[in-house]
């Protein structure tokens, strides 16, 4: 688990570009529950995610999202709003699969801040138990499940041979 990223210096371009993924995609079924709110909360882990490797969120709009893509088209970076026992999931019957793996980030939002909590292979994921949490079944694994994931280290989780 990496250390908490401040995301204040970052936090109004965050909600400003969530702003913007909402209105054009508020009006898609393909969107689901997502909510300005959900842009928002995964934008933040993003953020995380780029502060923590030096790397820049992809801000660019697209019709048709990023294909569960977010850094290199392999990483997608889940985040979740949980700080204790916080969940990596991924909807069962998506057509939506990054490459390599997932990265999961939890949000304090009240403090705007985020922390890197691990990553999983893509087929650890597609293998991994089913719950509804009330909007579809969900593949998840719970923050034990996950390998550690070490900021300090480039690139670590993307040389992740897949299970």
């Amino acid at each position: 688990m990496s250390d908490w990223i401040d995301l204040t210096p970052h936090w109004a371009r965050i909600k400003e570009v969530a702003r913007e993924r909402h209105a054009q995609k508020h009006r898609f079924r393909s969107t689901g529950r997502m909510s300005r709110k959900s842009h928002f909360i995964g934008l933040c882990g993003e953020t995380a995610y780029a502060k923590a490797y030096g790397l820049k969120v992809d801000t660019t709009l697209r019709r048709h999202g990023d294909d569960g893509n977010d850094f290199w088209g392999d990483i997608d970076v889940k985040t979740s709003t949980f700080l204790i026992d916080p969940h990596l999931k991924h909807r069962v019957g998506s057509r939506k699969w990054p490459r390599r793996g997932f990265v999961l980030a939890v949000l304090d939002e009240p403090r705007k801040r985020a922390r890197l909590i691990g990553y999983c292979s893509t087929r650890q994921l597609q293998i991994a138990s089913m719950k509804d949490y009330g909007y579809g079944r969900q593949h998840f694994l719970r923050e034990m499940s996950l390998q550690h994931i070490d900021c300090s280290v480039p690139e670590q989780h993307r040389r992740q041979e897949a299970v």
